[in-house]
């Protein structure tokens, strides 16, 4: 992310220290076979062990993305980006098919449960995945319970929720089946951490504490106004139009059937931003 705000092409998948023991296990059944096939052609790697990690081989949101859209086409299922924290490796991923098995949907998703520590739960981006916080849930050490909220309706059979208010109290919802009573520790990045102010709202009109709220690249409505001349018209159009590319620029080369549902609720996301905006005007605030 640059200092302008504007997100930088991602770099090129980085394959940590693989195991030799693990990826020298070839595929046993012809599911786990055509797993191994997406898996390569997806993570450019030639070779790929069944148990190996699909973190570990550089796997991030959007090659997730990718990765799934393949899955989906080849075996006519669909199942949630989230199913890769359950199950990340070609072997475990098969299982999971050959079972017929798929998750009781939820958008609370378990990426770190265990620690000592009080858990964090953040709340996900306007694409509605929380793929994304694998490496931040991994640095914050191993004692600490990292748990992220996803948008109800990836899966395509959940209804969509249609304002802030309702993401916020279903969330709650969901982090009280982990943690009854606060201190509560939550976070959201870019939309996401509009959702986790007001979710931290509800909260405390509830009389529970928040111990902290964390807004990763996030902003307060109307901040382009205090720049300076942020509300000119040249201004504004520069913005856009680098946001734009920087868009063009990140979801190049995904299958548009793999875009389909998250760019509905990224919509539905967005309607929901420039209605808190209208309302934030009418009542005076910047």
């Amino acid at each position: 992310m640059t200092a302008t705000g504007v997100r930088r092409a991602l770099p090129a998948p980085e394959i940590s220290d693989r195991k030799p023991e693990l990826a020298g296990a070839a595929p046993r059944t012809p599911t786990e076979k055509l797993l191994a096939e997406i898996w390569r052609d997806v993570l450019g790697v030639a070779h790929i062990g069944i148990h190996e990690n699909f973190f570990d081989l550089g796997g991030h949101s959007l090659l997730a993305v990718r990765l799934f859209a393949q899955v989906e086409k080849r075996f006519g299922r669909r199942w949630p980006l989230a199913t890769l924290f359950r199950a990340p490796t070609i072997a475990r991923f098969a299982a999971t098919i050959e079972k017929e098995w798929s998750p009781k949907w939820s958008s609370l998703v378990a990426i770190k449960p265990n620690g000592s520590k009080p858990p964090f739960f953040c709340v996900h981006g306007l694409g509605g995945n929380v793929l994304e916080f694998y490496d931040l849930a991994r640095r914050l050490g191993i004692n600490q319970p990292f748990y992220g909220l996803q948008s109800q309706g990836l899966d395509g059979k959940q209804t969509l929720h249609t304002s802030l208010k309702e993401m916020a109290a279903h969330y709650i919802r969901e982090m009280r089946e982990v943690q009854p009573c606060g201190p509560y520790f939550i976070g959201g990045r870019s939309l996401g951490g509009i959702i986790a102010f007001e979710t931290a709202c509800q909260l405390r009109a509830q009389g529970q504490e928040v111990g902290l709220l964390a807004l990763l690249d996030s902003y307060p409505v109307g901040y382009s106004k205090l720049a300076h001349n942020g509300g000119a018209l040249k201004t504004k159009a520069g913005r856009i139009a680098r946001r734009v590319r920087s868009h063009i620029s990140n979801l190049a080369g995904l299958p548009l059937q793999a875009l389909r549902r998250p760019v509905r609720v990224a919509l539905v996301a967005r309607r929901h931003v420039l209605a808190h905006r209208r309302v934030l005007a009418v009542r005076g605030r910047p």
